[in-house]
């Protein structure tokens, strides 16, 4: 009688060990993702944000003034929000 006691309580440790090693590597892998997705929403933001400044620097050099410049900014943004 008490050998199966300890035979039942052994699988149930078991069963549980690999449950909570599961759920584990499961929630590993999840955090993973997300930062990976993350940094390349980031990068991509960084990227479109180096271009307009860049642009914008351009056409001020060019001889059209800040506020001519930003405003088309502010008009190329809600154009692409809007999509």
């Amino acid at each position: 009688e008490d050998k199966k006691k300890k035979k039942k309580k052994t699988k149930y440790y078991t069963i549980m060990a690999w449950t909570n090693f599961v759920i584990t590597g499961a929630a590993i892998v999840a955090v993973a993702s997300l930062m990976r997705s993350d940094i390349r929403t980031s990068t991509s933001m960084l990227r479109r944000n180096v271009k307009t400044i860049r642009k914008m620097m351009e056409d001020v050099s060019n001889g059209e003034s800040i506020g001519e410049v930003v405003k088309k900014g502010e008009e190329e943004i809600a154009k692409k929000l809007k999509k």
